[in-house]
């Protein structure tokens, strides 16, 4: 009679189909596999005294799921260790290939095949020759530019400094006699 009650698990096309009859709540259980990416199955103590367990799934968003309550931790072990084979038997593709050729075998399955773009260059002529030209050009360009701004500052500068020095020479030279040396000396 007790072997009638043995949890029971296995994967059906990407479905994990859990039944634990042996629970203090017999219940059958079902969770797809591939939405369940990173979850975990642990037992966990229900109370305080350790007189009750629980089998829950932990999901990435850390939500806790109860699937079923044991009275013993043995059997609450027993139904992990029962998940645990039936996820290690279900190797390779979980899900099968329907007959008509869709995947998940669903009629409700549209899923959008991956298609190159139209304007998509095999040759790789635009990696290869135009970009490396382009950083050349726009550094030649930047070049040029920082050329363009020093002489004109240099110009500027420059202009400035002998127009002082002309209109010093100019002012000197009015209606006043300046010597030889003040004269070669620009003063």
């Amino acid at each position: 009679m007790a072997e009638k009650f043995i949890p029971h698990a296995k994967v059906v096309d990407g479905i994990l189909i859990l039944s634990l009859p042996d629970a203090d709540s017999p219940v059958v259980w079902q969770m797809e596999v591939g939405q369940a990416k990173s979850s975990a199955m642990e037992v966990r103590p229900a109370d305080q005294n350790n007189s009750s367990y629980k089998l829950v799934l932990k999901t990435p968003r850390a939500d806790v799921l109860d699937i079923a309550s044991y009275s013993k931790k043995e059997d609450a072990v027993r139904a992990l260790m029962t998940v645990s084979e039936a996820m290690e038997n279900a190797q390779g593709q979980i899900r099968a290939l329907a007959q008509t050729g869709t995947p998940h075998q669903r009629p409700y399955d549209y899923t959008v095949p991956a298609i190159r773009s139209s304007h998509y260059n095999d040759n790789k002529l635009s990696t290869y020759i135009f970009k490396p030209l382009g950083y050349v050009s726009s550094a030649i360009i930047l070049l040029v530019i920082l050329f363009f701004l020093s002489t004109s500052m240099i110009g500027m500068y420059s202009g400035m400094g002998s127009s002082s020095a002309s209109s010093s020479s100019s002012m000197s030279s009015e209606n006043q006699p300046i010597s030889a040396e003040d004269f070669l000396e620009g003063r």
